[in-house]
């Protein structure tokens, strides 16, 4: 008995052999053993040389006249061939129509099914990473058409951000983190906290003007310049003000000094001797005897503007004194006159005429006499002597 296998199917008006060295099996060889007339030539697709003897074909036994009566068993290999059915498969079984491994992206008996969202590759074991959108990875190669998560980069989007960098494709720059490595590939915030002189939670912003250290929580010492404050380690990069020292500029000048960089000496001739203010080196309660001024460097002796000033203010003094005395004098002196006045005039109301008798004598003498109160002051008058009374 003869088994011939063959199949052919139409595709796209082409031909495909599919019982291309396929089973076949011959029951009455020519020749048993001889391979040159083994069953195999039928579907090993030589067709160079069809001679008996060419190794190309079977043949029988037995001659096969027009009269013979044949029984044959047909087995078919393959099943019809379409796109929608084998188009993604990789190796295809054509005796059970069934694809034994399917191209990536795809499964299915025929690979007839794409992966689910979510996973590509070959029978979509893979997962896809952290896509944007999980629709948008690619059922073949896992790439993230649409980019990455923040925190995530690659074609597959399934690498961390590297130290340092973080958000969308690992686009952005962490802030001032004290540890880098605890800076959030997600969000990049500082999960322990900031370097010195930065704020906030990125760490991105810098201290405000006069503050420094971590968490901006340090004042400024007394800079020369307060914008020249490091903001990270608080030192004064221009100086200090006068009357403090250090890096810090927080160090008030020691006793006696003064000044910037309290290099300056207070003056001995302080109150206290070298007790003075540390900024301007003015003696703290005031100068010794015999000295003057902020510093106590001037000697109280009287300069010649001064000598004339005084002078000027004696002279407008004693000038004055002379003035008031003369005032004085002038109404004491009126007051007196007044006083007189008054005196004649009481006189004049109160004194006789006096009358004169001779009384003969050599000499002449008159005796006086006269009349009134005996209590008149003109009764102390004494006798005069040579008057003459004329009438």
């Amino acid at each position: 008995m003869l088994v011939l296998c063959y199949s052919f199917v139409t595709l796209c008006q082409a031909y495909e052999n599919i019982a291309l060295n396929k089973t076949a099996y011959q029951k009455n060889q020519y020749e048993k053993g001889n391979n040159t007339f083994d069953a195999s030539n039928a579907v090993d697709g030589l067709k160079s040389d069809l001679r008996w003897s060419g190794g190309q074909k079977t043949k029988t036994k037995f001659r096969i006249t027009g009269t013979a009566s044949l029984d044959f068993h047909l087995e078919v290999y393959g099943c019809p061939i379409h796109e929608s059915y084998f188009g993604n498969c990789l190796v295809s079984n054509t005796m059970t129509c069934q694809c034994s491994k399917c191209k990536p992206g795809f499964f299915g008996r025929r690979c007839e099914f794409e992966c689910d969202v979510g996973h590509y590759g070959y029978n979509c074991n893979e997962t896809c990473g952290h896509c944007i959108d999980p629709r948008q990875c690619s059922n073949v190669k896992g790439t993230c058409l649409s980019g990455c998560k923040a925190g995530y980069s690659g074609q597959t989007c399934k690498e961390d951000c590297i130290v340092s960098q973080y958000g969308y494709n690992c686009n952005e720059t962490c802030g001032h983190c004290k540890d880098p490595i605890q800076c959030s590939a997600v969000t990049g915030t500082c999960l322990t906290r900031c370097n010195a002189g930065y704020v906030g939670r990125l760490c991105k912003e810098e201290c405000v003007f006069g503050h420094y250290g971590y968490n901006c929580n340090e004042t400024c010492g007394h800079c020369k310049d307060p914008i020249q404050c490091s903001t990270v380690s608080g030192t004064c990069l221009t100086g200090c003000k006068a009357g403090y020292v250090g890096r810090l500029c927080k160090e008030v000048c020691v006793f006696g000094y003064y000044g910037h960089g309290c290099i300056k000496e207070c003056s001995k001739f302080c109150n206290r001797s070298r007790d003075c203010n540390p900024v301007s080196g003015f003696c703290n309660g005031g100068c010794r005897n015999g000295k003057k001024g902020g510093y106590c460097q001037e000697d109280r002796s009287l300069s010649g503007r001064t000598i004339e000033f005084y002078c000027f203010i004696g002279a407008l003094g004693l000038s004055t004194i002379v003035i008031v005395v003369l005032i004085i004098c002038i109404i004491l002196k009126r007051r007196n006159n007044k006083h007189q006045e008054r005196g004649h005039e009481q006189l004049r109301n109160t004194v006789d005429i006096p009358v004169a008798y001779h009384a003969g004598g050599a000499c002449g003498e008159y005796i006086e006499f006269r009349e009134g109160n005996t209590d008149n002051p003109y009764d102390r008058i004494q006798e005069r002597s040579n008057v003459r009374y004329n009438k």
